[in-house]
């Protein structure tokens, strides 16, 4: 046995019959179906018709409370509340509209009333500040910069001395004491230039000096006396880089590997040092060597240091020797078959060699100054003889 069920959005009440038909055997009886047809189906308009009268009356309810609700606010706004509005901001005043002038008061008009009123009370005290101002005071304000003053504004001549006023006075009074100084640096300048004038009349004219000439020190003999005797075979057993050989020389010789040195000593007591580098350097080493000794068990002194020997080396242009030793005015010897070097005293204790290759080597000073004044003395002879 076949069955069918009723769909609600059927709407043709024949086709709903026919297709509830089906062999003889019906579900629904006709007069069942119209009625369900009746209820469901044709009155859907009535529906729709009868929720847009509620939504109406729903909205008519709604605007009648709303009115109700700002006529009870207006009612409730006591004066002190219209105050309190009337110090409220624009933004938040918008917010609570009136029909009254008092109470609609636009943000506009409550803004020019109140800057009326900030002018009104800043002109008083304008007024009472202009009234307490004293002689002492005017004076201070003459003597602030223009932008203080535009702080103090007054109706006043004096007071109201502008910022272009007051600049062009002080500039004047800097202008006066800028003439005054340009006048004397003049005045000075004159006298100056009248004393240079003199000078160079009385000056030859100038000559270009090139650098003095410094010979370069690089060996340096030194004598001191320890002030005790030495058992100088202790000293050889003893002691490291040291050499001693009595039957050849008296003497022992100690070694220094940094900085290089080298010292001989003596049963007496004397010492001689030989340093490459300089007269500090000499002394010092001198000292270190004595120091070793004292370490040994000997009464050491550091007694008399002095330096006997100089030698330094210049480096100088090409010379012809032999016009050299013709024109040089001390005593020279000069033989290229024994010595290639050309040799003369320049003081008493210097000796000078020179070399064709404008070498110099200088020996028999005490003192640096003693070697610079023979390279001085021996130079020009050598410019007469420069190689071309």
């Amino acid at each position: 046995m076949k069955t069918l069920t009723v769909h609600s959005l059927l709407v043709d009440e024949q086709y709903l019959i026919q297709s509830l038909k089906v062999s003889g055997n019906v579900i629904m009886d006709e007069s069942a179906l119209e009625r369900y047809f009746d209820k469901y189906i044709a009155n859907d308009n009535w529906r729709t018709e009868q929720e847009e009268v509620t939504e109406e009356k729903q909205e008519e309810v709604t605007e009648e409370k709303q009115e109700e609700v700002t006529e009870e606010k207006q009612e409730e706004l006591t004066e002190g509340e219209e105050l309190f509005l009337n110090l409220l901001p624009d933004e938040l005043l918008m917010l609570f509209p009136s029909d009254n002038a008092a109470e609609s008061r636009t943000a506009d008009n409550w803004r020019t009333e109140q800057e009326e009123v900030t002018e009104e009370k800043q002109e008083e005290v304008t007024e009472e500040k202009q009234e307490e101002l004293t002689e002492e005071e005017e004076l201070f304000l003459k003597l602030l910069p223009d932008e203080l003053l535009m702080l103090f504004p007054s109706d006043n001549t004096a007071e109201s001395r502008t910022a272009d006023n007051w600049r062009t006075e002080q500039e004047e009074v800097t202008e006066e004491k800028q003439e005054e100084v340009t006048e004397e640096k003049q005045e000075e300048l004159t006298e100056e230039e009248k004393q240079e004038e003199v000078t160079e009349e009385k000056q030859e004219p100038e000559i270009l000096r090139l650098p003095k000439p410094t010979p370069v020190i690089c060996n340096v003999f030194s004598t001191v006396n320890l002030g005790c005797r030495l058992d100088l075979h202790s000293i050889a057993r003893n002691m490291w880089n040291v050499e001693y050989n009595p039957k050849s020389f008296k003497g022992l010789i100690m070694r220094n590997r940094a900085p290089k040195a080298t010292v001989i000593m003596f049963a007496s007591g004397k010492m001689t040092c030989f340093v490459r580098e300089s007269i500090m350097m000499a002394r010092l080493m001198a000292r270190r060597f004595a120091r070793k000794l004292q370490k040994f068990g000997f009464p050491v002194r550091f007694l008399n240091f002095k330096i006997q020997n100089l030698m330094a080396t210049y480096k100088a242009f090409p010379v012809d020797l032999k016009t050299l030793c013709e024109i040089c005015k001390w005593e020279c010897s000069y033989d290229p078959l024994k010595f290639s070097g050309l040799s003369c005293k320049v003081n008493p204790r210097i000796k000078v060699t020179v070399f064709s290759t404008g070498r110099i080597n200088l020996t028999g000073a005490k003192s640096p100054n003693e070697l610079n004044e023979a390279l001085e003395a021996i130079l020009p002879f050598m410019r007469q003889c420069r190689k071309q």
